[in-house]
């Protein structure tokens, strides 16, 4: 089985670059020792591991972003994998936020990895 890589349009190479940004600082949040960033946004606190291990994945999610950014071609398997985690991320926040678990605030980390994620299925659909 081989992955079909396609070459980026300009407009994709510089949300890819943005994409990484996102996810190095999204990394931020989780990393146990910066509680302040989770609380700035209302985020949850959980046992160090768990904040590691999601951490380490929103960091793995980004460098994929960055070599597709980085080599000039869309891989459509790491764009359907950040496509699907960031659509989990997002309707995980906002029903915590619906339910009143997650303060108002926590819509916009929400907001973001959904919009994104609509631009990435919008990309694999073409």
């Amino acid at each position: 089985m081989s992955i079909t890589l396609q070459p980026l349009r300009p407009g994709q190479t510089r949300l890819l670059w943005a994409s990484f940004l996102i996810n190095v600082t999204g990394m931020l949040f989780f990393l146990p020792p910066l509680a302040p960033l989770r609380t700035l946004f209302g985020l949850p606190e959980a046992p160090a591991f768990y904040l590691w291990l999601v951490a380490s994945w929103i960091l793995i999610l980004g460098l994929g972003y960055l070599a597709m950014a980085l080599a000039g071609k869309l891989n459509r398997p790491t764009l359907a994998v950040g496509a699907a985690c960031k659509i989990t991320f997002g309707l995980l926040v906002l029903g915590g936020v619906a339910s009143g678990r997650f303060p108002v605030q926590a819509s916009a980390l929400a907001l973001t990895d959904l919009g994104l994620a609509a631009l990435y299925l919008r990309w694999l659909r073409e």
